[in-house]
């Protein structure tokens, strides 16, 4: 775990700002995705990631240990509206919660998304527009 540290030098009476390793982060992880085709014309994809994050620093004034649960869920749906031209509509949505890195906080952040796709280049690409409907993300010190 690396933050900024000021650094005082009494030799010559400065002050400086450094990057020092302060302590540890570690991450157990685990993760399940999957695709499932309902009907011809609707696909949806699922992804959940969850973590388990361990913290700690050892300073001699600053002593601190976290232990957090915390996850990533994604799912998109394509729905296919014209199969010749490879026309689909598309909704996404994706949800991570919230987590703690060192001494601050990253809120929940989430997103839902709306958008048409067309395959292009004999379906060797994709081309795509999916604006933006709601987005919301947040950091927070502690």
């Amino acid at each position: 775990m690396a933050h900024n540290v000021t650094m005082q030098n009494n030799e010559n009476k400065t002050f400086y700002d450094t990057q020092q390793n302060i302590g540890s982060i570690k991450d157990i992880s685990a993760e399940f995705s999957s695709v499932h085709r309902l009907v011809c014309w609707w696909e949806i994809n699922n992804a959940f990631q969850s973590y388990f994050r361990t913290q700690s620093a050892d300073q001699s004034a600053n002593a601190y240990k976290s232990e957090q649960l915390y996850f990533y869920l994604k799912t998109k749906h394509a729905f296919t509206l014209d199969n010749a031209s490879g026309l689909q509509a598309e909704l996404s949505g994706w949800y991570t919660s919230a987590q703690r890195q060192g001494t601050r906080t990253l809120q929940r952040v989430y997103d839902l998304s709306v958008g048409i796709s067309k395959q292009v280049f004999n379906n060797q690409g994709q081309l795509g527009s999916v604006p933006l409907i709601f987005f919301w993300a947040i950091l927070t010190g502690l």
